[in-house]
């Protein structure tokens, strides 16, 4: 009997599509991969190494960072903290405390050197001495119902703009002989002229003090919460709750030479910390503050756009001709502004590099050390020339003997 044949079943899903061959095998570099000053992490490294460069230059120094300070010790975060740590860290000595301590009073005392010595000049002297003959004629003095000496919320208020302190010579000019905290008439007339001139002249001083740049990382002189920040709005505010018969009162101080500039702005309190090197350079504001801070010239920051939301802003801050046109010293490099924006890590650490050669090479390199090397190096080469021609000078020698010889 003849068997049938068996039935053909097609599939039910028909593929068009032919099917490619074994994708190629990429083999490496061998010139690369296998040399002995390889590594594959480079990119990671460098950047780890140039983001502690950066917030190195950008943050300031423990003893100036007061908004990051903390005003009360939390004992049980200090002891989870301890407790997350792997390995026992040892406790600095004494003498890397003493150390520490020194360095930081040494350089307060600079600062409070230099703030004395512009509070010493003869164009602060002159406003100062015009102010307060201004206040001790009442042209300017505090309202009558204000007794900002006895009133808690008016002090609190009062402190709320700015930090007074009180005088131990006024209560004791004014003092009654015989009965204590009792005053005599004109006490408080005298106390309160006395607290118009510790503030009018502490918020001019400030203000000059600020916009003369007298500390060099120059941090923001209002907190980033306040609700006023500008010297101006302080002396309006100021006028509005404590001072009798003053419209606007900057006016009026005006014609005794007081004026005062200082406006916080957005940039002052953007905060420069890297923690992401490709994704924090792309707004270009960080790098602007890296140029001011290593030439020392600060008006490159006036032409930025903060805060840069569109791609654009981020284009003209990050645009590298500038800093020839602005008297930088020029930064030759290939390197596009869009690769920095679009967060090109290569370019971001070509630029670093070009950065850290035009402007820190001459800290990392000593040039006394680097001339020695080099005359070492040309003194090698030649005596090498010389054993190199002594040697041949030799092997002519020797095959002349062996022509000789046969």
């Amino acid at each position: 009997m003849r068997k049938s044949a068996p039935l053909r079943v097609f599939p039910s899903k028909v593929t068009l599509i032919k099917t490619g061959k074994t994708a190629m095998v990429h083999h490496p570099n061998p010139y690369a991969a296998r040399n002995i000053y390889y590594n594959n992490r480079w990119v990671e490294k460098q950047v780890a190494g140039f983001t502690r460069w950066l917030n190195f230059i950008l943050t300031p120094p423990e003893e100036e960072d007061t908004a990051s300070k903390v005003k009360t010790v939390g004992v049980g975060k200090l002891w989870s903290e301890a407790s997350r740590t792997q390995g026992p860290q040892a406790a600095p000595t004494k003498e890397v405390m003493s150390l520490r301590a020194y360095s930081a009073r040494r350089r307060l005392n600079r600062l409070r050197r230099q703030a004395c010595r512009f509070y010493q000049t003869k164009e602060f002297g002159e406003v100062v001495v015009k102010l307060e003959r201004a206040i001790d004629k009442h042209n300017l003095a505090i309202r009558k119902d204000r007794l900002t000496h006895v009133d808690l919320g008016l002090k609190q208020e009062m402190l709320h703009l700015m930090i007074l302190l009180s005088n131990s010579n006024i209560a004791a000019r004014f003092a009654h002989p015989t009965v204590p905290h009792c005053y005599g008439a004109g006490y408080e007339d005298a106390l309160k002229a006395f607290q118009l001139k510790k503030f009018l002249i502490l918020v001019l001083f400030l203000d000059r003090a600020k916009t003369s740049r007298l500390i060099n990382r120059d941090p923001c002189l209002f907190n980033k919460q306040a609700e006023y920040k500008s010297s101006r709005d302080i002396l309006i505010a100021f006028a509005r709750g404590f001072l009798s018969g003053v419209g606007d009162v900057t006016k009026h101080l005006g014609y005794l030479g007081y004026f005062v500039t200082h406006k916080q702005t957005v940039l002052e309190e953007f905060d420069y910390a890297v923690t992401n090197l490709p994704v924090d350079l792309r707004c270009g504001i960080r790098l602007t503050r890296v140029m001011e801070m290593l030439t020392n010239h600060y008006s490159l920051s006036d032409q930025l756009h903060v805060p840069a939301i569109s791609r654009l802003q981020k284009v003209h801050n990050v645009v590298l001709k500038s800093l020839e046109d602005c008297g930088y010293p020029r930064v030759k490099t290939n390197i596009l502004a869009k690769d920095i924006i679009d967060g090109h890590r290569e370019q971001t650490l070509a630029l670093l590099w070009t950065i850290i050669f035009k402007f820190q090479v001459s800290l990392i390199v000593s040039e006394k050390r680097l001339k020695e090397e080099l005359g070492h190096l040309q003194h090698s080469l030649e005596v090498r020339a010389q054993l190199d021609e002594a040697a041949h000078i030799v092997s002519l020698l020797l095959r002349s003997q062996r022509h000789l010889w046969n």
